[in-house]
């Protein structure tokens, strides 16, 4: 899914490697799920990871052990890696504690961060509240509207993240549980026989109509499995075009801490298709998610989080989830290449070969070099593994958003016949009309004389 994030380029710069405290000869190594494919294909992993790689299916026998800085997506990985440092890990106490457990980050927020977190209970602790018997979905339907009258989402404690999955105040919920129960179990069951995977079996559930029933189904047999959380009005930032219309896009961003600071320029549009929001909105999101980590008690304050941060309608900034430890998609390359190498770059002390070519990007003054330089890129056959910009784009969202940043940039510049070429030329081979705003389609319409909208 493609997301957006403004790329403040001189603020960037002036922090990325500044703080750098690691020698230039320092490894880094990422963690590939699955065996060692051979050198060839080990090269091309290096190249779009910007770090050495370890393949979880090389163990044997008790951890490898390197000389060097290991990052763990999950406490999974920490019996077959050992690196010199683990900076997922080291807090390993405080980290277990908060992994998958929503309930638990949900207390710690409470207490020492409540102004930035919704009201959030424990469905156990609700039913030990109530009298008589425990009751049934659609008493809990009626019991929890009472409580929660500005809507509410049902989420399990552990597991399974939040597309297509949370029952809501909308929700027929006795409906939907028989329904889970009679086309949708089944069907799991029969796949996780085959699969025994947890994970890929939510992979593949998780966009069927009635899924939310395996929420519900927890609601019945372990109430502490699942909590229940207030429903917040969004604030809408961008609308961009699509072809069904304008399309308002909520506010809401992912922001990536590393070791209890905000990893400069990785912080992230969370689900919708918007390509661009303000710098202002973007910096508040950070400043406060780092405000959040900074109210922690001090054992918490070197974790790392991919924190996701929702805007109200009345802009207040409020954290989601602290979604604990080094797992967020955006920190690998099939999501997002650019914050997978901004990750390297932080613990190497120095860009990456392919971050250094990226940023090139931004010191050009002249469209022809734009187009050298992407032409370039999109010619690595370790990008190209990726797919294509047209069959799968959300790997390159932020490379192209640059781009098309700095193009925008040339023209106004530089307005002429032969820059206006240029720049629907760009636009067409790299697909960048979707990374516009609406106000940067109109922009656009008036000083080129043409509507990239129909592009």
């Amino acid at each position: 899914m493609w997301r957006g994030k403004i790329q403040y380029w001189g603020v960037f710069l002036g922090f990325l490697f500044q703080s750098f405290s690691f020698s230039s000869d320092v490894s880094f190594y990422r963690i590939i799920e699955g065996a060692n494919p051979g050198p060839a294909q080990q090269v091309v992993d290096e190249f779009l990871h910007g770090s050495k790689v370890l393949y979880t299916e090389d163990v044997k026998n008790g951890p490898i052990k390197v000389d060097g800085i290991v990052w763990h997506p999950s406490l999974k990985y920490m019996d077959l890696f050992q690196g010199t440092r683990n900076p997922v890990t080291e807090n390993l106490g405080y980290f277990k504690e908060l992994e998958d457990n929503k309930w638990e980050e949900s207390k710690l927020l409470m207490k020492y961060a409540p102004e930035y977190y919704p009201r959030t209970e424990n469905l156990g602790e609700v039913l030990r509240s109530l009298e008589g018997p425990p009751p049934t979905l659609a008493q809990w339907a009626l019991l929890l509207k009472i409580r929660y009258p500005n809507g509410f989402f049902l989420k399990p404690v552990q597991g399974f993240n939040s597309v297509g999955t949370f029952p809501d105040e909308k929700m027929d919920f006795a409906g939907v549980y028989e329904r889970y129960l009679k086309n949708v179990l089944p069907r799991m069951n029969e796949f996780f026989r085959e699969t025994q995977s947890t994970d890929s079996l939510h992979l593949q559930f998780k966009e069927t109509p009635d899924y939310e029933g395996r929420v519900l189904e927890e609601v019945l047999k372990n109430p502490e499995s699942v909590i229940v959380q207030e429903k917040m009005k969004p604030r809408y930032g961008s609308t961009i075009q699509t072809s069904k219309g304008p399309k308002k896009l909520i506010e809401e961003y992912r922001i990536h801490i590393v070791e209890g600071k905000v990893l400069q320029g990785a912080s992230v549009n969370r689900w919708e298709d918007a390509l661009s929001f303000s710098q202002e909105h973007l910096e508040k999101a950070e400043l406060t998610a780092q405000k959040v980590v900074d109210l922690l008690p001090i054992k918490y304050r070197k974790l790392s989080f991919g924190m996701d941060i929702f805007v109200t309608e009345n802009g207040e900034y409020k954290v989601i989830e602290l979604n604990t430890g080094g797992e967020s998609g955006y920190l690998n390359p099939e999501t997002s290449l650019w914050i997978t190498q901004l990750l390297a770059s932080h613990y190497l002390g120095r860009p990456t070969p392919l971050l250094t070519e990226i940023q090139s990007l931004r010191d050009q003054t002249e469209l022809s070099e734009i187009g050298k330089i992407l032409g370039a890129l999109f010619s690595h056959p370790e990008i190209k593994s990726l797919g294509t910009i047209e069959t799968n784009p959300e790997p390159f969202t932020e490379i192209l958003e640059l781009a098309k940043n700095r193009i925008l940039k040339i023209y106004t510049d530089k307005p002429s016949l032969q820059n206006a070429k240029w720049v629907l030329a760009l636009f067409a081979r790299y697909k960048l009309r979707p990374y516009l705003t609406s106000q940067e389609v109109t922009l656009t319409s008036q000083f080129l004389g043409c509507n990239l909208l129909f592009m």
